[in-house]
């Protein structure tokens, strides 16, 4: 097992993914919000590094960010599919992730997990 499997293991605590279920849509000129899913997954969150936070937009860099190792697959925007990035909410606190990295297993006693930036929604 590596370090971040471990991490994951011994100190992740349970998050909600919540993930929009459609796209939206627009009836008698009003706009439709998607429905979201809510699910519980576990995920090892601690605060962003310096490095961390150049990879944000300037206007992004000023809010909470945080970094968050999980095994379940998470997803960013996508423009095609109409759908919003997904969103950590943890405690009253909710996050929408801004950056995905896959680390996929080298062998067989590591387990794939997804290391993401999460960066604090102000609604």
């Amino acid at each position: 097992m590596n370090e971040v499997s471990s991490m994951i293991d011994e100190f992740g605590k349970d998050v909600t993914l919540r993930r929009q279920s459609g796209s939206g849509s627009i009836v008698d000129y009003e706009f439709n919000a998607a429905a979201t899913a809510d699910t519980i997954i576990k995920m090892f969150i601690h605060p962003a590094s310096g490095k961390d936070l150049l990879i944000l937009p300037e206007g992004e860099r000023t809010k909470t960010v945080m970094i968050g190792y999980c095994y379940d697959p998470v997803y960013l925007a996508s423009k095609s599919d109409q759908k919003n990035s997904d969103r950590i909410v943890d405690g009253s606190t909710i996050y929408e992730i801004k950056n995905i990295q896959f680390y996929e297993a080298q062998n067989l006693s590591i387990q794939p997990y997804y290391r993401c930036t999460l960066v604090e929604v102000n609604s």
